[in-house]
């Protein structure tokens, strides 16, 4: 099994053939306030899984920050601070599948960092507790749920009604991270800070480890539908892509890469891969 590169160059290929030529849009304003005189910076951050919509963050990123969602059909979309912020001061981290709803870092009055929901139909809506810090790290298709690091640092899931879910860590692990959530929100994975990982669903979260006692594993991507997950196993030796299924459980893909996402039946991943001293980027095929 290897980084399909024929793949990559026929959806290139595929691509121009339907635009016709190559282009380049340019994405986010660079100056804010709009028309402003302080020239800033837009940072892409994430991508709708339907291509559609673009979110990020412009500002000068010392004092003042503001998350926009681009799309070509209504362009640049400053989202606006929390009603009574203090300030302009809002950091995206994650989008919906179909772009209709953003999670981001804003302020509450007394300059309380808080992350929320955000959707042009129903505005802001917390996650979290007050006082504390969370992190959202991944939405649903369609928004509907969340996924993140709570103020307790473990795992939580958002439900639709606004409730929490506190799914816990890996087994031994006094922190964890979570990497990647499925198209309907029922599949969550993940890692540990003790070098194991996790994979939860509504049966409850199962701790999964390396093959071996002097490995680590840390699971980077999930499939949208919920059943294969990729990642890495560390060891003194070097690090090497590893894939994780409800069928096979844990395989070796064979490169020396980090996974970075999945395509929804995970037939296909994004991924990194060692050539030489240095990586390359591309697809690879199952």
């Amino acid at each position: 099994m290897q980084i399909n590169h024929l793949a990559i160059l026929c959806c290139f290929f595929l691509s121009c053939a339907a635009l016709a030529q190559p282009s380049f849009t340019v994405i986010g304003p660079t100056q804010y306030p709009p028309g402003g005189s302080i020239t800033t910076t837009s940072r892409g951050l994430r991508i709708s899984a339907d291509g559609q919509y673009v979110l990020g963050n412009m500002g000068n990123f010392f004092e003042d920050v503001v998350a926009f969602r681009w799309s070509s059909q209504f362009g640049t979309e400053l989202i606006p601070p929390a009603a009574n912020s203090p300030g302009p001061y809002s950091y995206a981290q994650a989008i919906s599948g179909d772009g209709g709803t953003v999670a981001l870092e804003y302020e509450f009055p007394g300059f309380d960092a808080s992350v929320g929901l955000y959707s042009t139909s129903g505005g802001y809506s917390r996650v979290g507790s007050t006082g504390e810090y969370w992190q959202v790290t991944h939405l649903s298709g369609d928004g509907a749920f969340a996924t993140g690091v709570s103020g307790q640092e473990d795992i939580f899931r958002r439900l639709p009604d606004g409730s929490i879910q506190h799914l816990g860590r890996p087994t031994g692990a006094s922190g964890a991270f979570s990497t990647g959530m499925s198209n309907d929100g029922s599949v969550i994975v993940g890692y540990g800070n003790n070098g194991t990982s996790f994979r939860w669903d509504v049966g409850g979260m199962v701790t999964l480890t390396a093959p071996t006692a002097n490995e680590t594993l840390d699971l980077t991507a999930l499939s949208g539908d919920g059943s294969t997950a990729f990642g890495l196993v560390f060891s003194s030796a070097g690090y090497r892509a590893v894939r994780w299924s409800t069928t096979e459980g844990l395989t070796e893909l064979g490169f020396e890469g980090t996974p970075l996402a999945a395509t929804f039946d995970g037939a296909t991943i994004l991924t990194s891969m060692r050539n030489g001293t240095d990586f390359d980027l591309g697809l690879w095929n199952a």
